[in-house]
């Protein structure tokens, strides 16, 4: 009994021994390791696991980055790039370039030198293959590093070849130091590949400054570039209901009315509530208006509304906070501008009258000659040629081929002045020329003998009849030293030039036309010689502008000039005790312009005609005095209100530009 008992617990321990070793072979052939303390945990008998890769970064220069902050640092969070291809590459702002990472979701952080704000970013795909171009991102903002704040997030986007760039809006009202773009996925491949990624904001440069849209987010198509292009057509359409659109002027600039236009889709699109705010530092901000409950009456409305305001502002910003219920607001055009209704205020100011109760010609036509049947049948004969000037007497009369019109049309372009000191009566005709050029060319009739005859008023404002050859004074026989257009074109303001010589010869109201005023020019042609003065310091440049604005929008001839000579102003210099055409400008920076009738200006020959853009600087507009004209007859002939002058192009190149002045003009 004993030998079994002891037989079975033998054969039980050889089981348990036999179950206990098959276990540990198993264990031991397992694809666990054996860990060992003294190694670190490697494999026995293998070499230990590389580290993963570690970040990468590379500092970035000031003005070679489409980043925001200036100068800064790109990092990657893997450093085991493709054929040296870093990180570096995505912000070069070269997109032949690229960055290579052997991995399908990494981050890349840009750590900008200041904080700045962006509203957008772009993405640029790299390389020829598409399957390593990202689809999965996330962009986040960060000061600190340590809390993000997700700015966009995008799934499933394709890129369509290389080289091309998405752009992605943000809603986003900070300023952030650090960006993390993080990337989630790509298309397939082993290697994800980015040309480019840039951040800024969404800004549109116009011809006269720079549009900044609180938002990057618009409608294909409906950018806020369409809310300045002069097209009610085209339309500015954002999906938020309040925003505000930002226009950063080249230059301070004054304004006194802004105007919004509706869009052509639906009314429940169309702003309701606004605020217009002024600044001249893009920090602190003026209220100029506001409004609510707004309605336009129908699609392509106009709504102007005027504003209090003596300053010039370099910012201007329209804060829409309402619309008609849409999702979207819709606007066509946004602008502003100056209108002025009138100067009976400033006429306290006002000098020089030269009304006459005696004849409509003005006081400097009173009690002259009244004329007689034999004056004019003198007038209509051609060959009675005037006199040189005295001032030129050395002057002598030579045919010249006439072109009455260059340019199609009398332009101021036509007149410049050479060797007759009459600046004043030449500043008038350009005047003329600038209003009613249909009216300058119903005074001449060509007579198609080389003769010319010209209507014009006697000094009792009674019309008469001049008639003039085709000789003018020249003094050396090849150029014309009366007045004529470019390249030494005998026009029509070279024949009524001598028409005026010719009408001294009889009544001797100005026996030399030098220094001829322009007053006394007007009136020759017009049968009004009414007119007022404002001295240099009688106005102020506000004053000064709304005065020009006011009398060439009511059809007035102006002539201007200034008291000191050589201040700078437009890349050129002041011409004391010498008369400019008075005129709108096209620099919307500038209160007015000035034409110089030499055709150019001191420094810069005749490149821009004569013509000087006049600043609010506080050094120039004091100097400025003012003559103005009514214009008689020919308000018959303003069909139109006159605009910013734009001399012919074909009058700005060449020989064309060529001033020819007499040098004791020039003193």
């Amino acid at each position: 009994m004993k030998t079994t008992v002891f037989r079975a617990g033998v054969r039980a321990l050889l089981f348990l021994f036999l179950i206990t070793f098959h276990a540990l072979l198993i264990t031991c052939s397992s694809e666990d390791p054996i860990v060992d303390d003294n190694n670190g945990g490697s494999q026995q008998g293998e070499e230990p696991l590389p580290p993963p890769p570690s970040p990468y970064s590379a500092g970035i220069s000031s003005g070679s980055t489409g980043l925001p902050g200036g100068s800064g640092v790109i990092t990657s969070e893997f450093s085991d790039f493709v054929n040296g291809n870093d990180v570096s590459r995505m912000a070069d702002q070269n997109p032949k370039s690229m960055m290579e990472l052997p991995h399908t979701s990494f981050y890349v952080i840009w750590a900008g030198s200041k904080p700045s704000f962006v509203n957008q970013y772009m993405l640029t795909s790299g390389g020829s293959s598409r399957d390593g171009d990202p689809t999965r991102w996330a962009l986040y903002g960060s000061n600190d590093k340590k809390e993000w704040k997700l700015l966009d997030e995008q799934g499933n986007q394709h890129f369509s070849s290389g080289g091309e760039t998405k752009v992605y809006p943000i809603l986003n009202e900070d300023q952030y130091t650090f960006y993390k773009l993080e990337i989630k996925g790509n298309r397939g491949g082993k290697v994800t590949r980015l040309a480019e990624w840039a951040m800024n904001i969404y800004t549109v440069e116009t011809e006269w400054g720079e549009l900044l849209p609180q938002f990057a987010f618009h409608d294909k198509g409906k950018g806020v570039e369409n809310i300045m292009d002069g097209d009610p057509k085209t339309v500015y359409s954002i999906p938020f209901r309040s925003f505000h659109v930002q226009w950063n002027v080249k230059e301070p600039t004054y304004y006194n009315h802004y105007f919004i236009i509706s869009s052509p889709g639906s009314p429940e699109s169309d702003p309701s509530s606004w605020v217009l705010h002024g600044s001249v530092n893009n920090t602190y901000w003026v209220k100029l208006d506001e409004q609510e409950g707004q309605r336009f009456t129908e699609r392509g409305d106009t709504l102007i509304f005027p504003f209090e305001n003596d300053n010039t502002f370099k910012f201007f910003k329209l804060e829409v906070t309402g619309n008609r219920g849409g999702k979207q607001t819709s606007i066509a055009e946004w602008g502003l501008q100056v209108i002025y209704t009138g100067i009976e205020d400033l006429m306290v100011h006002s000098s020089g009258s030269s009304y006459s109760s005696q004849t409509p010609m003005g006081n400097h036509y009173a009690n002259r000659h009244v004329t007689t049947d034999a004056d004019r049948v003198w007038f209509l004969d051609s060959s009675n040629e005037p006199p040189a000037p005295g001032h030129v007497s050395h002057l002598q009369l030579k045919e010249f081929p006439v072109t009455l019109y260059p340019f199609g049309d009398p332009s101021p372009a036509d007149v410049n002045q050479h060797v007759i000191g009459n600046c004043g009566g030449l500043a008038a005709l350009a005047s003329m020329a600038y209003v009613y050029p249909n009216f300058v060319k119903s005074l001449i009739t060509d007579n198609g003998n080389n003769s010319y005859t010209v209507k014009m008023f006697d000094p009792q404002g009674k019309p008469l009849q001049v008639t003039v050859s085709n000789k003018f004074l020249t003094g050396n026989g090849h150029n014309i030293d009366a007045v004529s257009g470019k390249n030494n074109t005998a026009t029509w303001a070279t024949v009524l030039e001598k028409a005026i010589m010719k009408y001294n010869v009889i009544y001797k109201v100005n026996p030399d036309i030098g220094g001829i005023g322009s007053e006394h020019v007007v009136p020759l042609f017009t049968g009004d010689g009414n007119s007022f003065a404002f001295s240099p310091g009688k106005l102020t440049a506000r004053e000064l502008a709304r005065v020009v604005n006011v009398c060439l929008d009511q059809g007035k001839l102006m002539i201007g000039g200034f008291n000191r000579a050589g201040l700078p102003v437009d890349n050129s210099e002041t011409v004391k005790a010498h008369a400019y055409t008075i005129m709108l400008s096209a620099d919307k920076g500038a209160l007015f312009a000035m034409r110089n009738p030499w055709g150019g200006n001191p420094k810069v020959d005749g490149s821009l005609d004569g013509v000087l853009n006049i600043p609010d600087d506080g050094v120039i507009p004091p100097t400025i005095d003012f003559r103005i004209v009514d214009p008689g007859i020919a308000v018959e002939y303003g069909d139109s209100k006159p605009v910013p002058y734009a001399p012919p192009a074909s009058a700005l190149s060449g020989s064309a530009i060529k001033m020819r002045v007499a040098s004791y003009l020039l003193e």
